[in-house]
C-alpha cells in the first residue's frame, strides 16, 4: 500500500507538472483511485480470511489470489493510462 500512495503522489505531481486537463487527467486520477481502492478491497479480504483460522482451505487461497489478481489487472491498467498520457510528453522532453 505504501508504494501504491507514493506512486500516487508522484503520479498528481506529474498531471501539474505537465499541465495535463480535462479527459486526460480524469483517467489517470480515476486509475489511480481503482488501484488504491482494490488494495484496499484486498487487505479486506485477506484479513478475513486470515482472521478465519490458520487451517488450509482451497476457497481461502482462491479469495486471497482473486483479490490480489484484482489489484494486479488494475495496477497493470493504470499502468497502461500512465504511458498513454504522459509517454509523449516524456518522449517530448528528449
Amino acid at each position: 500500500m505504501k508504494i501504491h500512495l507514493a506512486t500516487t503522489v508522484v503520479v498528481i505531481f506529474l498531471t501539474f507538472y505537465f499541465a495535463i486537463d480535462g479527459w486526460e487527467r480524469a483517467w489517470i486520477i480515476l486509475s489511480t483511485f481503482l488501484v488504491l481502492s482494490a488494495e484496499m478491497f484486498n487487505t479486506a479480504i485477506e484479513a478475513v480470511v486470515d482472521r478465519g483460522g490458520q487451517a488450509y482451505h482451497p476457497l481461502a487461497e482462491l479469495a486471497k489470489d482473486a483479490a490480489a489478481g484484482a489489484v494486479l489487472l488494475l495496477a497493470i491498467q493504470a499502468i497502461i493510462a500512465g504511458i498513454t498520457v504522459f509517454g509523449p510528453r516524456v518522449l517530448a522532453l528528449w
